[in-house]
């Protein structure tokens, strides 16, 4: 029997690779277990880091060794933070390929709670690192734009690559999503009309649009520390820089889906950097080598923190559950939290099973701490379903 699993990471809890660790050692915990088993051997595991544009992206083009032809050079540099302050941050080239995760330089992992502030937290540290893998001689670049602080509309970015940003004083705005409400203009630069000849694919992880109450304030700025008044405040300002890029850029992306991709950066990608948007998982998947993976195995096994309504959309589960479809694979899914109902859950396919944390630890706390121990004894428990597949495998 052949199993590939792809999980994302447990949020807060454990990596892809880490949980796909887990339910691996689980498995093989259950052949140890059983003195009498029905399988000749134990089974064929591979294990594919996935992400969905977020935290870990980069990890998985460097264990893919040769992403794009040629050997992974890890670089890094000093950039700016979401609140403008120096960090270390790195990216990979491959040949004239960058790989870079808007994460490691605008990442909402990157403050402390009590620091969030989508007012004033910029992207332009992700600028910065998109303007350098450009000077190192990059010819396509690869974003995940996941993870993001931001709410700025990816105006830090836009400065980062010499775009200027002109207010009603005549001077630059200020950094963050609160200073877009003072744009009247956009200028080029020599370094900004330099762009048209590189080629960006952006990976993200949602396909909300811009605006409105499915956009990027009303769904997404909360968490990154928004209250009423501050999403009345942010909705306004990218309503006024969404205007002005529309008739600099001369279309209209603001409706597109993935415009509303951290806070607003997709659409800046979309109208002004020519990108083209993809789900994230799947320029994951891509990478990993998934869908050849897939054709050739009896099982496909996911796994996510919290299995809800947004893993349907645009998430690594969602994604690996087209693929495992598409080849007519049972899949299993592992997760920290199931808040969907059965019917939710076989919109994902018909032949999926769902293991949850909660079923052995209904404390969140514990499952949170715990989760690695916690994955490997419910795989080990969910390894007696193998006997199923393996029993259907032989009656065909």
């Amino acid at each position: 029997m052949k199993i590939v699993i792809a999980c994302d990471k447990f949020k807060g809890s454990l990596t892809s690779s880490e949980a796909n660790e887990s339910i691996s050692c689980g498995f093989f915990d259950y052949f140890e277990r059983e003195k009498v088993s029905p399988f000749v051997k134990r089974p064929e595991i591979s294990s594919l880091i996935m992400a969905d544009g977020g935290e870990g992206t980069l990890e998985i083009f460097a264990a893919n060794k040769k992403p794009g032809g040629g050997e992974v050079e890890e670089i890094i540099l000093s950039v700016k933070d979401p609140l403008l302050r120096d960090i270390s941050a790195k990216y990979l080239m491959c040949g004239r390929r960058a790989y870079i995760e808007m994460a490691k330089a605008s990442g909402l992992a990157l403050l402390n709670p009590s620091e969030y502030d989508p007012l004033r937290a910029s992207t332009y540290g992700f600028g910065q690192m998109i303007a350098d893998a450009i000077e190192r001689g990059a010819e396509e670049i690869v974003c995940g734009i996941g993870g993001s602080a931001t709410n700025d509309g990816g105006a830090g970015m836009l400065a980062a690559l010499g775009f200027e940003l002109v207010g009603r004083s005549g001077f630059s705005v200020e950094p963050g999503g609160v200073g877009l409400l003072d744009l009247i203009e956009i200028r080029c630069s020599p370094a900004s009309r330099s762009l048209a000849s590189i080629k960006f694919i952006t990976a993200c992880d949602v396909n909300n649009p811009l605006l409105g109450a499915e956009g990027a304030t009303r769904v997404y700025s909360a968490q990154k520390g928004a209250g009423e008044r501050e999403m009345a405040i942010l909705e306004r300002a990218l309503e006024n820089f969404s205007g002005v890029v529309c008739e600099f850029a001369g279309e209209d992306f603001r409706g597109h889906p993935g415009a509303g991709a951290a806070g607003g950066t997709g659409f800046a990608m979309l109208s002004l950097l020519g990108a083209e948007l993809r789900p994230g998982w799947q320029v994951m998947a891509e990478a990993a080598g998934l869908e050849e993976r897939t054709s050739s195995c009896d099982l496909v096994v996911t796994g996510e923190g919290s299995l809800d309504k947004q893993s349907l959309h645009g998430k690594v589960a969602s994604g690996v559950a087209d693929t495992a479809g598409r080849h007519n694979k049972p899949l299993w899914i592992f997760c920290g939290v199931n808040r969907l109902a059965p019917e939710e859950a076989e919109l994902l396919g018909k032949s999926v099973k769902v293991f949850s944390l909660e079923e052995i630890a209904p404390d969140p706390q514990t499952s949170l701490k715990e989760a690695k121990g916690l994955l490997r004894k419910i795989s080990a428990q969910a390894a007696t379903f193998l006997k199923e597949i393996e029993s259907n495998l032989q009656n065909q």
